[in-house]
């Protein structure tokens, strides 16, 4: 993700294990691509051993990320059906790239978990 828009091609990749540092978001958020396959990701305090997981059976997306360059106490694990724009995005809503369209009276029903240890 670049100011905001997000290289698709980029977010085509698995999520690795990584160790979380500020630098890592100092290009904006880390997007993956999971193709509305189920995904789990993780963050584990090595200290402690304590940590958080976000579970998905069927988002688009999710979304890592965090403050930067300030210094933020926080990292935050999104699942996302939807992006606000793509680095080459014409500006026209209709043609959004991962835009959900609902008709008439149709819901949008999706679901997560949290799991804290």
């Amino acid at each position: 993700m670049t100011n905001g828009l997000t290289d698709i091609e980029s977010a085509r990749l698995s999520v690795p294990t990584a160790t979380v540092s500020r630098e890592l978001f100092k290009d904006d958020a880390l997007i993956y691509d999971l193709e509305q396959k189920p995904a789990k990701v993780s963050l584990t305090s090595k200290t402690s051993g304590h940590g958080v997981s976000l579970s998905v059976t069927d988002a688009k997306f999710m979304g890592i990320w965090s403050t930067y360059p300030k210094e933020g106490q926080f990292v935050c694990l999104e699942p996302w059906w939807g992006l606000a724009d793509t680095t080459d995005s014409n500006g026209d809503f209709t043609q959004k790239y991962a835009i959900n369209r609902l008709d008439k009276a149709a819901s949008f029903n999706h679901q997560y978990e949290i799991t804290v240890f």
